[in-house]
């Protein structure tokens, strides 16, 4: 169905946006609120946006598409103004995170069943088609990959700055130090995970938290709060590699 495949081509360029392709350097211009680094950003989802949908579906001729992107990417800047103007007002920077994405993805869906002329009302409507599975694949990596590890930072933020206090070591260096060395590692964990569960393997799964315990186990005899940082950052994501593994199991069969 021409609205889901939209839909999946949108969220997939949404994701890589957001999570694989924005630079620190950007986030930091939007902070300061300067308009080149907004301008920066929109032209990266602009171009992978136009590359899925290219992809994935043949709507590109479409009219409405090329409205429906025009109202993606303002309403992209605004809410990322506004998600910036939040963050400095309040500490709850992972209720603001989950609302703007919250808000990019019901804008994506209600965006698409309109393009296609689809109502989400619709009883007939199938929302489990069989014939997207690349699509899903790559959406599913993504947001394992590197979405879900921009919630963990923020998740994990408290013990890691508790870490670096316990370690004796400079608070912002150690912090980055773990942060670029935790971020690589996340990565590669729930790559390895999220592909084993793909392929049925719990062997596979177990041989990973295995592997990684080994390696691990100088740090967590620094002391208790390295023992609950590792542990706790381990668990999360292997948890939530496993449940997208489920889903797109559930999605492809």
């Amino acid at each position: 169905m021409d609205a889901i495949d939209l839909t999946i081509a949108l969220l997939l360029a949404h994701v890589l946006g957001d999570f694989v392709f924005q630079h620190e350097r950007v986030i930091r211009g939007k902070y300061a609120g300067r308009f080149s680094a907004y301008l920066e950003h929109m032209a990266v989802h602009a171009l992978l946006s136009v590359l899925t949908v290219a992809l994935f579906t043949g709507l590109l001729t479409s009219l409405k598409l090329w409205l429906l992107l025009a109202i993606l990417l303002i309403s992209h800047a605004l809410i990322d103004w506004a998600k910036t103007a939040l963050n400095a007002r309040t500490e709850r920077s992972l209720t603001v995170f989950l609302l703007d994405q919250i808000l990019h993805i019901l804008l994506i869906v209600i965006g698409s069943t309109w393009v296609c002329g689809i109502s989400l009302l619709d009883p007939g409507l199938d929302l489990l088609p069989l014939d997207h599975t690349l699509a899903m694949l790559l959406t599913g990596f993504a947001v394992a990959v590197f979405g879900v590890g921009w919630i963990n930072g923020m998740l994990l933020q408290p013990l890691a700055d508790r870490y670096a206090e316990e370690a004796g070591r400079d608070h912002s260096m150690a912090r980055e130090g773990m942060s670029r060395a935790g971020m690589i590692i996340g990565w590669l964990e729930r790559t390895l995970i999220l592909t084993a569960v793909l392929l049925q393997s719990p062997v596979g799964v177990g041989f990973i938290l295995a592997a990684k315990s080994i390696f691990r186990f100088e740090n967590t005899k620094a002391g208790q709060q390295a023992a609950e940082y590792f542990l706790i950052g381990t668990l999360l994501s292997v948890a939530q590699a496993i449940a997208i593994g489920l889903l797109l199991i559930e999605l492809i069969q």
